[in-house]
């Protein structure tokens, strides 16, 4: 972390030479301010000194359009608010507050704010467009609340005119950024700020709604509501005033949270599980933090906002503060903050300004030029745009989002956005013809919002089951956790923007729109009768390849390829125009595959008669759904370092019940593994058995040993989709076999995934419910 901070720092000094003019001219004017300031205190100080009520208004409208102006020109369109118009569209068409139409679950965490865009919606408005107009007021509403804030935080400053807590907020670069940005952000930091300043002017029950909305817009800032509250109860006499201050959390909060827990069955929203709000991730948190104090130069005023704190700390506002500033900061540190630079600590900047200027303030006021003069200086610094990320750079697992982002035209509505771009492009050459793919996407926001396709979240934001996966490895918050393959297929994705099949599959599915590179996860022949251009050859060609697989004899081609192309067929083709054809050439690859050549000669025949003439035998079944139980079916050999049991897994995407995986522990893909199952006799015609993993038969096998002999060898596809694998056993029948499994293989994806071994004998009539 010290090499990181040493960064920072660099990285902050050039931004401040970048900006020399900036700096020049905020310097001058706080040196200006400075000799203005000295002789206007005279005995009685600035704090005693009102100013004209039209002087007062003009600068104050100054500040607010200044800052509203800066808002719009670092205008831009986040993917993650696009979640949220989505919602508030559903909502608005009668279809639940959902990202797709029958999946409740809670893919948001700003309730108020997807509430107000939902109104919108219903009335016939763009919600994105309305965002920005929200968020720019709620920017202009924040700036004005200053000045009040300020005047209202102790008697001293009672006459205080507009200030340069106000100036410096409407000019903060982060705060400015987020008064775009389609995010409820500046609409929270507003409420949150009306809070303090209706509590200050002793009107409790006006303070509790703005805090409650506040909460109800992200519930980061409940804890906000709850330290004011604290605050509130600190001083002895306004304790009377609590009962008003949380009465709108009663009659508001808490009917909305019951309301949402029965909605969508979860205690918490599905982002705090995406996001593992429930670990530290303290490392990652300190970063977040330190970032954003150093690359607004907030720290170099540090000395004079805890000064101003102390100087309020017989008030309200000093005591929030007290409480407010660790709590949170200890909170966003807890949590890994954000990826998205400043954003968490937005609620915190207009109060710590205005304990700035409250410091400010009192050194004027006991004369200590020399000091204020300084301060003022390094105060001003914070107005000056240092950017210590690069646009489109990602550094420290945090970046300035709004550079992927910025907005191109505010009508027609336009963002400079791969995303943006997708989304036109399947417009153009998949829904306009009729095409409507359930996709998987990683960044759901902008494509979900504007082609209103079904969407998979692979990161989990809006798929509850990613969201609750643990975490293998912590890195960028919110982007922790991604969907196994098998689990985007489990959703029945048809389309997705990365490859779901290893190579050389991955290269036939590609289906290129535009620019753009998707992937087929399924093929549906009826895509062919509608899709035209270089997209329909792309599936004609992808259609071929499935009748040359049924149609060829498969011959000269090794066991891997066979038993790896019948498997990507099998899963690829959803409603193939010739299923039985495709059935039985499935099978056919597999009997191949298992090289039957040597036993057998016609496997065509065989695969043919296989369904007619066996099924499979319950009581031949290996099983691996209680580890307890069925880890007794393998013992390791040579490898004493593990114990069996830690082999079998529950609850992997794709499989029912448990499975035998050579995954193990936390050696993960390093573990050197060999198991062999306790001897069973042949009594089938056939081995079937589910296989998934790694494609290395060298170092990744499982193989069937009949009298000592290696009879049979399989390997996987470099993929966690689960095949079958067909092993004809019937000249072996009456011997007894083992089944060794042997994993020496390592880097990702090195290790296999072995489901239900089970025996196919022949049938007879009385036999054919076992089916």
């Amino acid at each position: 972390m010290t090499q990181s901070l040493h960064q920072m720092f660099e990285r902050y000094g050039s931004a401040l030479g970048a900006e020399g003019p900036v700096v020049v001219l905020f310097v001058g004017l706080a040196l200006v301010g400075s000799f203005v300031w000295m002789r206007a205190v005279g005995g009685s100080g600035p704090s005693q000194r009102g100013s004209g009520s039209g002087r007062n208004r003009w600068l104050l409208g100054c500040a607010v359009s200044g800052g509203v102006a800066w808002g719009m020109s670092l205008a831009w369109l986040g993917d993650d608010a696009f979640i949220s118009f989505r919602y508030a569209e559903n909502l608005a068409n009668g279809q639940g507050l959902v990202f797709n139409p029958g999946e409740r679950v809670e893919g948001y965490t700003n309730f108020l704010w997807t509430l107000v865009l939902a109104g919108f919606a219903f009335a016939g408005l763009d919600p994105p467009t309305v965002s920005l107009a929200l968020s720019l007021v709620s920017f202009g509403a924040l700036i004005a609340l200053v000045p009040r804030v300020l005047r209202t935080a102790h008697p001293d400053f009672q006459k205080v005119g507009v200030g340069v807590a106000a100036f410096l907020v409407a000019a903060q670069y982060t705060l400015a950024s987020f008064a775009t940005s389609g995010l409820e952000t500046m609409l929270a930091a507003m409420l949150s700020l009306l809070a303090i300043e209706r509590a200050q002017s002793r009107a409790p029950l006006a303070s509790g709604a703005a805090g409650v909305a506040a909460a109800l817009a992200h519930p980061d800032h409940g804890i906000l509501y709850a330290v004011l509250g604290v605050a509130l109860g600190w001083d002895r006499g306004r304790r009377r005033e609590l009962f008003r201050y949380g009465l709108p959390f009663v009659l508001v909060y808490l009917p909305y949270f019951l309301w949402r827990w029965n909605y969508y069955g979860s205690f918490f929203p599905n982002t705090y599980y995406a996001k593992s709000g429930d670990l530290w991730y303290l490392s990652q948190g300190g970063l977040y933090v330190a970032s954003f104090l150093i690359g607004s130069g907030l720290w170099l005023s540090l000395p004079l906002i805890l000064f101003g704190i102390a100087r309020l700390r017989g008030v309200l506002l000093g005591r929030y503060l007290m409480i407010a500033v660790p709590v949170f900061l200890l909170y966003v540190a807890k949590i890994g903050g954000d990826f998205m630079y400043g954003r968490l600590l937005c609620p915190l900047l207009a109060p710590l300004f205005v304990a700035a200027e409250v410091g400010l303030r009192t050194l004027f006021v006991r004369r200590r030029w020399g000091v204020a003069a300084v301060a003022l200086c390094l105060l001003a610094l914070t107005a000056v745009p240092t950017r210590i990320f690069a646009p489109g750079e990602k550094k420290w697992h945090i970046s300035d989002e709004r550079t992927f982002y910025p907005l191109v035209s505010f009508f027609p509505l336009e963002v400079e956005s791969r995303y943006f771009r997708w989304a036109r492009s399947i417009d153009r050459h998949l829904r306009s013809q009729g095409v409507d793919p359930r996709i998987a996407l990683e960044c759901v926001g902008t494509v979900g919002y504007y082609t209103g396709l079904p969407v998979i979240d692979t990161l989990g934001l809006t798929d509850a089951w990613v969201a609750r996966r643990p975490i293998r490895q912590r890195g960028r918050p919110g982007h922790e956790k991604r969907a196994p393959i098998p689990h985007v297929f489990a959703r029945g994705a048809e389309l997705s923007d990365r490859p779901l099949y290893p190579k050389p599959y991955a290269e036939w599915t590609r289906l290129p729109l535009d620019r753009f590179d998707f992937f087929l996860a399924r093929f549906d022949p009826a895509w062919l009768e509608r899709l035209r251009g270089a997209t329909g050859a792309r599936l004609a060609a992808l259609k071929a390849r499935v009748d040359g697989f049924v149609a060829s004899e498969k011959a000269g081609q090794s066991a891997e390829d066979l038993a790896c192309d019948a498997w990507f067929f099998d899963w690829l083709v959803a409603e193939p125009t010739d299923s039985t054809g495709l059935r039985l050439a499935t099978e056919s690859a597999l009997l191949e595959a298992g090289r039957i050549r040597r036993v057998l000669g016609d496997p065509e025949r065989v695969s043919g008669e296989l369904r007619a003439t066996h099924r499979p035998e319950p009581g031949t079944s290996i099983r691996f759904d209680e580890p307890s139980k069925d880890a007794t079916h393998f013992r390791r050999v040579n490898v004493p370092d593990a114990s069996v049991d830690r082999w079998i897994q529950t609850g992997m995407a794709g499989w029912e019940g448990g499975v035998l995986t050579t995954r193990t522990g936390e050696k993960g893909e390093v573990a050197t593994i060999h198991l062999r199952s306790e001897p069973f006799e042949i009594v089938g015609d056939v081995l079937e058995f589910s296989l998934a993993g790694g494609r290395n038969v060298a170092n990744l096998s499982v193989s069937l040993w009949v009298d000592g002999a290696r009879r049979f060898a399989a390997t996987g596809c470099g993929s966690e989709l689960p095949g079958r694998r067909l092993w004809w056993t019937a000249p072996f029948v009456g011997r007894q076999a083992v089944v060794e499994v042997v994993d020496t293989a390592r880097g990702r994806g090195a290790h296999l995934v072995i489901d239900e071994i089970v025996q196919w004998v022949p049938r007879d009539s009385v036999d054919e419910a076992a089916l």
